[in-house]
């Protein structure tokens, strides 16, 4: 088991961290409920909001 994230370099640049599997499904945990959160702030509003919007203001894309 991981207890230490891992930090993957490239050219001596960090690229990608490992992480264990419980900590990384409490982040997607975590993601999914800003989203959620996010679509119903938007669900309230007739304003249009694209999937590409909410993705964005989660700081996924």
């Amino acid at each position: 088991m991981l207890n230490e994230p891992t930090v993957i370099t490239q050219n001596g640049r960090p690229a990608a961290v490992v992480i264990g599997f419980e900590e990384w499904k409490e982040l997607a945990a975590i993601r999914d409920a800003r989203i959620v959160a996010r679509i119903r702030d938007r669900a309230n509003t007739a304003e249009f909001v694209s999937h590409e919007d909410v993705l964005r203001e989660a700081d996924i894309l």
